[in-house]
């Protein structure tokens, strides 16, 4: 075990002399759009970024993405050979390093410094997510795994991490457990409170939460059923989106749920917004316990993302994919009554985001196929809090190659985020290194893009 724990130590600190060594510089992009290829690396693996910008100075951006270095068990001397899709056995892949990369900028995004999300006295990291809080403290949430081998992991330190930077994303603390286990933490810090909210979890996904900047966790566990969101058994029929969305607006949390089939008075296939007020006591038997509200004309979508107004509490919006469409939903009364659907033409979207900013603003953004069989980036916001859209843009200034199924998982999502003069955006990428192998296999990497609002029209 120590001779593991060293070499792995070793191979750490190595990755962060090489990624804060890497030129991070942009490539040309659609006018007054910022692209930047923040990973830059043909060896590691970097998907599912997140973007978060101090809400103190708009100029500190941070950024997180996966960063794993895959490989056949063992296969010494051979840094990217031909694997299979991972996860695929119980026996067929390790990782020689899996960990997660973080970037800070201090000039909107020009330039980036990059390093390693902390995660000693264990090994690893996975699906990253980083949010701010009003005083400007940066915080990150991960799979914090206990070996950097994943045919080793099961049963070993399968918990959620959380770090905290002070200095906007230069040093991070030591990460302290959730309380929740592995599985993409979705993560949101109340902007009114600073609360911190983290929801994971594998088969049951549970949520915690910290009222102390992430020094201690209060997990929540339903009365009835210990799932999140508490539907399974207290209203059958429902079930939430797997890796389900999180929004927090003035200590609500809110989830989009769905309806597998006709459950009561809400048809199949229906969304409901589920809520939960956190300001009660962990004491009080009403702490949590989930309100629903049906949304209306939601029944054949698929996918349901959720975001709240930080402005207005009561404020939220749920996403939907249906067909060719990305539709919008909102609600100004926590779910009591429901704008109609906005649509957003997005014909073979995938990996879409969307998250509300500040002024009511809204940004959505999705990868799409071109008619060559390349992957494109496009976003759309709103002003007027999503009854309205723009015309898509596209943020990409060079279409890329799709992903192989064979380079395994690591790029779960893409990202949106609002800024009051610019729109972010995060998302894996190929166009880099495309024969980065001998099999062909393209090589993801976290790209990074800057939107000036105007460019929307």
């Amino acid at each position: 075990m120590r001779s593991t724990r060293n070499r792995f130590a070793a191979v750490a600190a190595c990755l962060i002399v090489l990624i804060a060594a890497v030129n991070v510089s942009a490539s040309p992009a659609p006018e007054g759009v910022r692209e930047v290829n923040i990973t830059h690396t043909p060896y590691y693996r970097s998907g599912e970024p997140e973007i978060a910008v101090n809400p103190r100075n708009q100029k500190n951006l941070v950024y997180v993405a996966t960063y794993h270095k895959q490989h056949e068990t063992p296969v010494p001397g051979v840094d990217v050979p031909p694997f299979p899709y991972q996860f695929g056995g119980e026996e067929v892949l390790g990782n020689g390093d899996l960990q997660c990369v973080v970037s800070y900028s201090f000039d909107n995004g020009d330039t980036w410094q990059n390093s390693l999300l902390p995660v000693a006295p264990l090994y690893g990291c996975s699906d990253p997510m980083v949010a701010a809080a009003p005083d400007g403290t940066f915080y990150a949430a991960f799979d914090w795994l206990g070996s950097p081998y994943l045919d080793n992991i099961p049963g070993q330190n399968l918990q959620v991490g959380v770090v905290r930077s002070t200095d906007g994303g230069r040093n991070w603390s030591d990460p302290v457990s959730t309380g929740t286990e592995v599985d993409r933490p979705m993560f949101r810090v109340d902007p009114s409170t600073g609360w911190l909210y983290e929801e994971s979890g594998l088969a049951t996904r549970l949520l915690s939460i910290s009222k102390d900047r992430g020094a201690t966790w209060t997990v929540v566990k339903p009365p009835v059923a210990e799932v999140f969101p508490a539907v399974a058994v207290q209203q059958p029929g429902y079930s939430g989106f797997p890796g389900t969305h999180l929004a927090v607006n003035h200590n609500v949390v809110a989830t989009a749920v769905a309806a597998t089939a006709a459950a009561g008075p809400v048809p199949a296939n229906d969304m409901q917004l589920a809520t939960l007020d956190a300001t009660l006591s962990s004491d009080n038997p009403g702490y949590g316990v989930w309100t629903m509200k049906p949304v209306p004309n939601s029944a054949g979508g698929s996918g349901d993302w959720v975001s709240a107004d930080p402005a207005v509490p009561g404020r939220f919006a749920v996403m939907q994919a249906k067909g060719d469409d990305l539709q919008i939903f909102t609600t100004d009364d926590a779910g009591n009554t429901w704008s109609a659907p906005a649509s957003i033409p997005a014909p073979g979207a995938n990996k879409e985001w969307f998250d509300y900013g500040p002024n009511h603003r809204m940004a959505v953004m999705w990868k799409a196929t071109n008619t060559a069989g390349l992957i494109d980036v496009w976003s759309v916001i709103s002003t007027d809090g999503g009854h309205t859209w723009s015309r898509p843009l596209r943020v990409n200034s060079k279409s890329f190659p799709p992903e192989s199924a064979q380079n395994g998982p690591g790029d779960d999502l893409s990202w949106a985020l609002l800024g009051d003069r610019y729109a972010y955006f995060g998302w894996g990428d190929t166009r880099d290194h495309a024969d980065s192998d001998s099999t062909d296999h393209p090589m993801v990497n976290g790209y990074f893009a800057r939107v000036p609002l105007t460019a929307y029209g």
